[in-house]
């Protein structure tokens, strides 16, 4: 049964970022772009353990696992930045996130983990990324995480509008299914979880950009007049 939730959480995670890409196709805005990227990463992390669950991770699944759920958080992170921050800052943090997350990817290539006799949950919780593979994952996710929850907070604050804090809600639910794998629920309560997070944030950025573009056209109006 987790496997299946898995799979349909990793349909659904691509199906958002068709939709996403397709805005970005309209509007060019660089925020759409990665978030396109960050829900097909989720669908790749969602793959991973879907493949994985009934049998525990192989090396290859477990990479996988490891650049989509860095990776995620990363590009998630970025478009925030460019959605809520100065164009110049983001552009920067764009590049430092990308050094990092093409030097995970290297590291791991050319030093596969070592899953040993670990569990998947054990494995979950990252007990094989080790080395330069640890040294990066553990900051892109914590910077970015918390970039994005304190980012959707920090808007909320601003504007009092409630899409802010369907992001930072969502976040809170998909760390809530990390402690649930961590307690060892790898059942159907953890795919769903994350599930929920994810359309969570989804609508979040949705009704942000739609909010913002609201507000634009109806400042441009008001200066024609």
């Amino acid at each position: 049964m987790a496997a299946g939730f898995m799979w349909a959480a990793a349909v659904l995670a691509v199906g958002l970022a068709i939709e996403l890409g397709f805005r970005y196709r309209r509007t060019h805005a660089p925020f759409y772009f990665w978030w396109t990227g960050s829900f097909l990463l989720y669908g790749m992390t969602f793959i991973a353990e879907a493949l994985s669950v009934s049998h525990n991770y192989t090396v290859g699944e477990y990479v996988l696992y490891i650049v989509g759920s860095a990776g995620l958080v990363g590009f998630m992170s970025v478009g925030t930045t460019f959605l809520g921050f100065p164009r110049r800052f983001a552009r920067v943090y764009a590049v430092l996130m990308s050094l990092a997350l093409v030097g995970l990817v290297v590291s791991v290539v050319l030093h596969p983990p070592v899953l040993g006799h670990y569990s998947w949950i054990l494995l979950n919780q990252g007990k094989a990324i080790t080395g330069v593979a640890q040294a990066l994952y553990i900051p892109i996710a914590a910077v970015g995480g918390t970039l994005v929850f304190l980012g959707a907070v920090w808007s909320w604050w601003r504007t009092r509008r409630g899409y802010n804090l369907l992001i930072a809600v969502g976040v809170l639910v998909s760390s809530g299914a990390g402690t649930l794998a961590s307690q060892g629920a790898a059942g159907a309560a953890f795919p769903l979880t994350n599930i929920v997070a994810l359309v969570l944030i989804y609508l979040g950025y949705r009704y942000s950009r739609a909010s913002s573009a609201g507000r634009t056209t109806a400042a441009s109006q008001t200066h024609q007049g």
